[in-house]
């Protein structure tokens, strides 16, 4: 299914894979829209030195640190933290959040994740654990419109940006 054609361009065209279109018109057919996993993380890509990668037998050379939580969310429930690095879920290697999205996405609502976290303990370094995260269904966090039933508060370093912070032409 093409999504975009670019005019003009020789036929450059964008299209969805056919996998991906059979999933979605067989959720929608069955429930009317996607099931697909939530686990309430919003975070960032950090990269980690070598040393660190080998210590902790890391498989990628990045990492996602978790910058904030849904408070009702089920990685909250699960403990994980403001802070903590994720770097594998369902035995896959986490380097990125479109990497988390990807594992979370194959798994049914309802489904316990295993999260491998790295988390910091003090003068100890950091100290490696397994969370168990129940996910789910993400269309529970919606209202009617696709917008977003919660709003994820905003990290404690950054702040809004007010009108005052940017010059008047």
């Amino acid at each position: 299914m093409n999504t975009a054609i670019i005019a003009g361009s020789q036929g450059l065209a964008f299209a969805v894979p056919s996998n991906t279109m059979a999933f979605v018109v067989s959720q929608i057919m069955q429930f009317g829209h996607v099931k697909r996993g939530y686990v309430g993380v919003y975070g960032g890509v950090r990269p980690v030195h070598r040393s660190m990668q080998h210590r902790y037998g890391l498989k990628t050379p990045t990492v996602v640190q978790v910058a904030g939580l849904d408070p009702q969310g089920p990685a909250s429930r699960a403990n994980i933290l403001p802070g903590d690095l994720l770097v594998a879920a369902d035995g896959q290697p986490i380097g990125s959040m479109d990497d988390l999205y990807r594992v979370v996405s194959s798994l049914k609502p309802s489904t316990p994740l295993r999260v491998q976290v790295l988390r910091d303990a003090g003068s100890a370094g950091l100290k490696s654990l397994e969370v168990m995260v129940q996910l789910e269904d993400d269309s529970k966090r919606q209202l009617s419109g696709g917008m977003r039933q919660i709003r994820l508060p905003i990290p404690e370093h950054l702040r809004q940006a007010a009108y005052t912070d940017f010059q008047v032409w």
